[in-house]
């Protein structure tokens, strides 16, 4: 016997995975230097709610590289 209860989390928990999937191919396939682009993709995602994958991608989308000194830690953007 099916337990509703527990298909309908399932549902749920299927379907959020099924978003971050999908957010994850449209960072796949975001261009670097399209600004306008980040932006709206990033105004669509909420980064708190997001898939550790979903987040690596976003991290790799900005940052260029970090350069670590004895006095600081720089975060150069791509942009």
């Amino acid at each position: 016997m099916i337990d509703l209860p527990k298909l309908k989390k399932d549902i749920e928990e299927l379907n959020h995975l099924k978003d971050d999937y999908n957010k994850a191919i449209k960072l796949n396939y975001l261009d670097k230097k399209n600004e306008d682009s980040l932006g709206m993709l990033m105004d669509n995602i909420d980064i708190r709610k997001s898939s550790y994958d979903v987040q690596s991608r976003i991290v790799k989308q900005l940052i260029d590289r970090v350069e670590v000194t004895m006095d600081n830690i720089d975060i150069i953007f791509k942009f």
